[in-house]
């Protein structure tokens, strides 16, 4: 459609819900490519939004996906006190370093409990030092709700990080196909790939689909093993 028709269609009749209705005031509506963005402002939260409508870059900047296993697959499952956990964190940040210092200062990732959530406040954190403090954060959410069976803690962790941070909304269904279509544009988005990942190519899950979307598109590729956090890089 035409971008005033568009603008319409998104503003008067939005298929999704960013915020609470209550005091929520649209500022404007950007549109870069076949993206809509639409910047909200709530009681306590200010949010700027994207609506991912079509594939297509997200900027020039060299950007660095990131994806992970859910900790159920990780030895230490969602124990973040145990050493194994701390090691993988450590090894996120040193990646991270080590990518910015090659240029790449833009990282997306998805929104899943683990290794999403730990990246997102790792690069947060690390954009609070002076030498780091252009990093640019974008988080990509299948839909609008999708953490609703979250426990309060982890919802408030995902809150934070989405008012830090650009926020990709894949879809506007609250479907299976959503999740599909943010692994897709995770890895169209990408010149290079950080994967938690422990190599099990027989067990089909979101990393799984991130990692073979790489591979085949011959994006340099990270791998830290999720029990070890040994680096093995792909394609470098």
């Amino acid at each position: 459609c035409e971008p005033s028709e568009c603008a319409f269609r998104y503003l008067y009749n939005p298929p999704y819900k960013i915020l609470p209705t209550i005091s929520i005031l649209v500022l404007y509506v950007q549109f870069e490519c076949d993206i809509i963005t639409l910047k909200r402002i709530g009681l306590k939260r200010t949010y700027t939004v994207k609506v991912f409508l079509e594939s297509g870059r997200m900027d020039k900047m060299k950007t660095c996906a990131v994806a992970g296993h859910q900790p159920k697959r990780f030895k230490f499952k969602y124990k973040e006190n145990y050493t194994g956990c701390k090691r993988l964190k450590k090894r996120l940040k040193e990646q991270f370093i080590e990518v910015y210092k090659k240029g790449v200062h833009s990282f997306v990732i998805g929104s899943a409990l683990g290794v999403d959530v730990w990246s997102g406040e790792v690069l947060l954190r690390l954009r609070e030092e002076p030498e780091y403090s252009d990093i640019r954060l974008t988080i990509v959410v299948p839909f609008d709700g999708h953490d609703k069976d979250w426990d309060a803690h982890n919802k408030r962790r995902m809150e934070f990080l989405k008012r830090h941070s650009e926020v990709i909304y894949a879809s506007n269904i609250s479907d299976a196909a959503s999740f599909y279509k943010r692994d897709q544009y995770l890895v169209s988005q990408s010149d290079c790939l950080i994967a938690v990942f422990d190599g099990d190519f027989t067990v089909k899950s979101s990393v799984e689909r991130i990692v073979r979307g790489a591979l085949k598109k011959d994006i340099p590729t990270v791998f830290i093993h999720p029990d070890t956090a040994e680096v093995f890089h792909k394609n470098r």
